[in-house]
């Protein structure tokens, strides 16, 4: 680098990083190291850099560096707390969605925030979340939800629990603000705790979204071979995974839920050249009238490709395993 003065006598413009390591080595060990000891390591590679290169810089210039900062950071009207304050500080520095959980605190709004992550949360793992809750609070949380909501997630539950949670709405009376507050925060410890749960890597769902397409042999193959090399992933990959024959592994009630939405022209397609036993299965998933069209529709003989036909059925998995992950239907995942 430069000499700190040019021939003229006038002081080098310095960088920022060279301010910083210029204030730092101004400054005692002690309060050098505990500055320092925040970087990370790009930044402690830029700041050793400019140590070992920085040019003579005159007491006057140094002076002026301090100054520099001083002015940056002085306010006109001094400071006082809000929780405006504590966004801006936070910013950059902890995930959003912990920041948005730390001022909703702060404004008190914590509530809120839980309600809204319960509405978003699939049916499956609300059912599980209230799992152990007494009756009479898993009522009131169910209560306070959409309505849509709540139905699918009573629809989820055992007989018993529903009917029971069922008995509770109805004569529900309105629970006093204390009581909303003790659920809340109850909700919201366990909301945080799910939240601290190692999540699926992105390699593992692009993974299964590869293995979703590719012809059931090869898939397998595949399969098998992660179950030897990382057998601890093998079950999280396999959870992603939904193909067309495993139809018949879900129950009546499930596939009528599935088939519901689907085409008849995209079923029809999806089960020409499938198993009898397969095809028999769907059919018996849909409405006595749409059966007999659709059964019309697969005796005349038509000139598909196997392509258009692999599609549709990839179509129909791609639904159901949609459903599955949000807890509309249910399926547990085998090696076979």
């Amino acid at each position: 680098m430069a000499d700190a003065e040019n021939e003229q006598g006038a002081e080098v413009d310095l960088t920022g990083a060279e301010k910083v390591t210029a204030l730092l080595l101004a400054m005692s060990k002690e309060n050098a190291d505990r500055i320092i000891r925040l970087f990370d390591e790009s930044e402690i590679r830029v700041v050793a850099r400019s140590a070992s290169e920085l040019p003579a810089i005159s007491l006057d210039r140094l002076e002026e560096v301090i100054s520099e900062l001083s002015d940056e950071l002085a306010v006109e009207k001094g400071l006082i707390g809000s929780p405006e304050h504590a966004e801006q500080l936070l910013a950059g520095v902890v995930p959003d969605e912990q920041a948005v959980e730390i001022i909703s605190d702060l404004r008190g709004e914590s509530g809120l925030l839980v309600w809204g992550k319960l509405e978003a949360m699939p049916s499956a793992e609300l059912v599980e979340m209230l799992a152990d809750e007494h009756p009479q609070a898993a009522a009131v949380v169910l209560d306070r939800l959409d309505t849509e909501r709540a139905a699918a997630t009573l629809d989820l539950m055992t007989s018993e629990r529903r009917i029971e949670l069922s008995r509770r709405m109805l004569s529900l009376r309105k629970p006093s603000d204390a009581a909303i507050r003790m659920i809340e925060n109850r909700l919201k410890e366990k909301l945080q705790a799910n939240s601290q749960k190692p999540e699926t890597s992105d390699s593992d769902v692009r993974l299964s979204a590869v293995l979703n397409n590719l012809d059931r042999e090869h898939a397998d193959e595949v399969l098998r071979g992660i179950e030897e090399s990382h057998p601890d992933e093998i079950s999280s990959i396999r959870k992603r995974m939904f193909r067309f024959d495993q139809i018949t592994k879900l129950t009546q009630e499930d596939r009528v839920r599935l088939f519901d939405p689907i085409p008849s022209e995209t079923v029809i397609l999806a089960l020409r050249q499938a198993e009898d036993d397969l095809k028999e299965c769907v059919l018996a998933s849909v409405s006595a009238r749409s059966r007999r069209l659709m059964e019309q529709e697969l005796d005349v003989a038509m000139r598909v490709t196997p392509e258009a036909v692999l599609e549709a059925q990839r179509g129909i998995a791609r639904k159901a395993l949609e459903m599955i992950q949000a807890g509309e239907i249910t399926f547990e995942a085998t090696e076979d």
